[in-house]
């Protein structure tokens, strides 16, 4: 054989080896891609709401884990959190699961305040182990949680029983749970109501601040301010920039720095109560 039929016969059995791993490799990209699967997206289901009970024999063995280093058995901690109201508790699943989350209640004490809600997901040993803590009311409907900040909002610049006139948005978060993971949701057609309020306050006339009583500083045109704007910012996934628009647009009294500055240390404290939770934005 030939020089020269030995280089042809080289090349091509290299052009050969080349071409044939170059097609495997595509084949296992291609294989790759069929067998990843799509991240599932978690969807909201209003279906269902917990049952409470107010009713925890000295005997129940449920254990709660509160962080890494502390236990305590659900009666001795429905026994040292009763304040004058009834500790109260629910088995419901949340997350739909088939697995239920225990759900506790109760009241701390205090003037208007204050209520503490606690969410607790089982570990496969049978303990329950804390997994949020929220310092007010909350209401739990399918698996959508609805924080309140009726408390922290409710001495907003006039009495606390006083309500904002007329129709309102809610001072809510709302939160989905899903798989163990919370994620804050949005309701883009509140968004229209909140704006549609915040032009009605707008055409009210706004006293000024009660120097002497700020508690009693109007009707509660403040507090409609207050409860619209935060639910804009969580509904907004905690859009401080529009939010912070949206009053600097509708609200045009003389003490706009002040009512902004009160109601921005409320919003900052719920953030910070909500930090430990590594809450994610459900778009």
């Amino acid at each position: 054989m030939s020089k020269q039929n030995c280089y042809y016969k080289i090349i091509f059995l290299l052009l050969l080896l080349f071409g044939t791993s170059c097609q495997s490799a595509d084949k296992n990209v291609i294989a790759q891609k069929e067998t990843t699967q799509a991240e599932i997206r978690p969807s909201i289901s209003l279906e269902g709401t917990p049952s409470f009970s107010t009713t925890i024999g000295s005997s129940d063995s449920a254990i709660l884990q509160f962080g890494s280093d502390y236990e305590q058995a659900l009666a001795d901690f429905a026994a040292e959190s009763t304040s004058g109201s009834p500790f109260a508790y629910a088995l419901y699943d949340i997350d739909k699961d088939s697995t239920k989350e225990l759900i506790t209640r109760h009241f701390t004490g205090g003037v208007n305040c204050c209520d503490e809600h606690s969410i607790f997901q089982k570990m496969p040993a049978g303990n329950y182990r804390e997994i949020f803590t929220y310092p007010e009311r909350i209401a739990i409907q399918g698996n959508v949680i609805t924080l309140s900040a009726y408390e922290r909002l409710g001495n907003f610049y006039t009495c606390y029983t006083c309500l904002p006139p007329d129709e309102r948005a809610a001072p809510q978060v709302n939160l989905l749970f899903d798989k163990g993971q919370f994620y804050f949701v949005q309701n883009k057609a509140k968004n229209d109501s909140i704006v549609k309020y915040l032009s009605f306050l707008q055409k009210r006339n706004i006293p000024a601040i009660n120097a002497d009583d700020i508690s009693a500083a109007d009707a509660g045109e403040r507090k409609g301010y207050a409860w619209n704007l935060f639910a804009w910012y969580y509904n907004n996934f905690r859009d401080k920039a529009g939010t912070e628009a949206l009053f600097t647009k509708y609200y045009s009294n003389a003490d706009k720095a002040e009512v902004w500055q009160s109601l921005l240390e409320i919003i900052e404290q719920t953030d910070e109560d909500l930090a430990k939770y590594n809450i994610k934005l459900l778009r």
